[in-house]
């Protein structure tokens, strides 16, 4: 519960009426605000913060002081985990401790906030829903801090939401934080099934690929199993001219076309955000484009130099609601909207519209996505920071892209365990691609693309990193797909599939899990070793040895002593703990 203190503009988050928590609402320069909390879900409180006159900003900070129990949230030993950013994401679950003594106590947030786990309580601490500018996670270990810097001028009454919550463990705390974020959500649907491109195309996918894709997939056992086909990067001119290029037909209608006589709805990816430099138009628009520091329109790297389009320009609005209707009246029913990454808004010194803070130009893209694309389209949100997808994404990618390497395998995991709280209650989790292919499973010479080779040594380092991923490797990949509950996109090449891999995936997608898997050792583990599926009488348990090497992983005390292999379907006796091989996974259902 969060309410008044004494004092004016400062608050007490109770842990079940004991003290966890004094909340302090500061501003700089100091602004006359009104600050008011409400529940929110569960343990899960809002607190709304308005100045109440025009003002401009250099900081809005929200300071946690711990009392009671709250205290062991600040101890060495707590463990904190990063929401669905990348920035502490990337490394899942560590000691407070040990990010003071790293200098890493501060952090942006590129996700929904952070949670910890103390001795005797776990907090959350985020600004989930949609602010106007992004904000900053800070401890010096005696206090929390969660911090704005507008740097642009406020108008009377505009809002800053914080949520903050607590409860006995972090699993029940991030629980009530999704339900909290779920009442803005969009209207829920069934996850997604479909065929993507890019991982076995990349950009050099072609309209005759995509039908012999089509033409295999309904000639094997996924025949009536997928209903999206998207095609992926490549498809394009180029970045910000968004026609079809000489590899498919001049008219998106005709794609379209062939995809639904295919038996399939069409879907399409488009990076919204970029211009490329080659475009004709962008020497002259510039106006349409957001400038840096300098004065000049920012050039960054997308597919090549690309200029950034700002979201707050009239022509840019037009722009982009003619460029997503004209699609969707081409026929594709799903929109994988990539490349609205954060790093790109806070590099934007100046918008046409100065009022508009980062986080809301981001969200300013998708809203005018989802009004070009109307409300049944399949918006699929790809890289946009998490907030501004809210409430306008049916679907969102939780981590970064996998590839047939085992350490995109274990960093995704990472991912996917801080993030798993949201599926079925903010929108339908997108752990990407569900990817089988390797020398077991397909007769092609090369995997992948060229590329350029290097070992996988730093599980931080992953990008391509080491040998091509087996079958070992990819199944456990696949254990974590389904045990995840939400969207599965096949992006192998399906025609060069063999029997073993087409079965695999014929089985994902037959036998989805009972709902969402919760990782048991959250705060434990990394990547978290336990995962559990329970849906009324139903439960399925993943056991995960993400190591190197053979090793025994403990199993839950309240584990069953007998159960059904998920894959094989054969009786499985268990006892305290189960003996794995390296990279491996074992999925029972009982």
């Amino acid at each position: 519960m969060l309410r008044p203190a004494a004092t004016a503009g400062t608050f007490v988050l109770d842990a079940e009426g004991a003290p966890g928590f004094e909340i302090t609402v500061r501003t700089t320069p100091a602004v006359p605000f009104d600050a008011q909390a409400t529940p929110a879900a569960g343990g899960v409180c809002e607190l709304i913060v308005r100045p109440t006159a025009e003002a401009s900003l250099e900081e809005l900070a929200v300071e946690l002081s711990p009392t009671g129990a709250g205290t062991t949230c600040l101890q060495p030993e707590a463990r904190v985990l990063s929401l669905g950013g990348f920035e502490l994401g990337w490394r899942g679950a560590v000691a407070l401790g040990t990010l003071l003594d790293e200098g890493e106590g501060r952090a942006s947030l590129t996700g929904l906030g952070v949670a910890l786990q103390g001795a005797r309580l776990a907090l959350v601490l985020g600004a989930g829903h949609a602010n106007g500018d992004f904000p900053a996670f800070s401890t010096d270990g005696q206090r929390l801090t969660l911090t704005f810097t507008p740097q642009r001028p406020l108008a009377a009454g505009e809002r800053f939401r914080v949520l903050m919550g607590l409860a006995d463990d972090v699993a029940a705390v991030l629980a009530d934080y999704g339900a909290a974020l779920g009442r803005d959500a969009r209207p829920l649907g069934e996850a997604p099934t479909g065929w993507n491109s890019w991982d076995y195309y990349r950009g050099g996918i072609t309209m005759d690929a995509c039908a012999a894709e089509m033409a295999a997939i309904n000639a094997s056992p996924l025949r009536g199993k997928l209903r999206y086909f998207v095609i992926d990067m490549g498809w394009e001119n180029c970045w910000g001219d968004w026609r079809p290029n000489r590899k498919f037909p001049e008219d998106p209608a005709d794609i379209a076309g062939a995809i639904k006589a295919a038996g399939f709805a069409p879907g399409i990816w488009v990076a919204p955000l970029q211009a490329s430099t080659y475009v004709p138009w962008v020497r002259d628009e510039r106006d349409c484009f957001c400038q840096g520091a300098d004065g000049d329109a920012i050039v960054g790297q997308g597919n090549g130099a690309c200029v950034l389009f700002d979201p707050t320009h009239p022509r840019t609005v037009q722009w982009l609601h003619d460029t997503f209707s004209g699609l969707r009246e081409a026929g594709f029913e799903l929109f994988k909207v990539d490349y609205l990454y954060r790093a790109y808004f806070d590099s934007m010194a100046t918008l046409h519209d100065p009022t508009v803070g980062k986080a809301a130009a981001a969200r300013r893209f998708l809203e005018i996505i989802r009004e070009a694309i109307g409300p049944d389209a399949h918006l699929l949100s790809c890289g946009a920071p998490l907030p501004c997808a809210l409430g306008l994404a049916d679907s969102a990618r939780i981590s970064a892209d996998i590839h047939n390497f085992w350490g995109h395998v274990r960093h995704s995991a990472i991912q996917i365990a801080g993030t798993h709280w949201l599926n079925g209650r903010a929108w339908v989790n997108d752990p990407d691609f569900a990817l089988i292919r390797c020398a077991q499973t397909s007769a092609d010479r090369y995997q992948n693309p060229p590329y350029t080779r290097r070992p996988y040594n730093d599980p931080n380092d992953f990008w391509l990193a080491g040998d091509d991923a087996t079958w070992t490797e990819l199944h456990t990949w696949l254990s974590l797909v389904h045990l995840c509950g939400g969207s599965i996109f096949a992006s192998d090449s399906i025609a060069r599939l063999n029997e073993r891999g087409l079965a695999a995936l014929a089985h994902l997608l037959s036998h989805p899990a009972p709902a969402p898997a919760v990782p048991l050792d959250l705060v434990d583990a990394v990547p978290p070793r336990l995962w559990l599926a329970t849906a009324g009488e139903q439960s399925c348990l993943g056991v995960f040895n993400w190591e190197d090497e053979a090793a025994e992983v403990e199993l839950p005390a309240n584990a069953p002593t007998a159960a059904t292999d998920y894959w094989t379907g054969e009786k499985v006796s268990l006892g305290r703990s189960v003996r794995l091989e390296g990279r491996s996974a074992l999925v029972v259902e009982f």
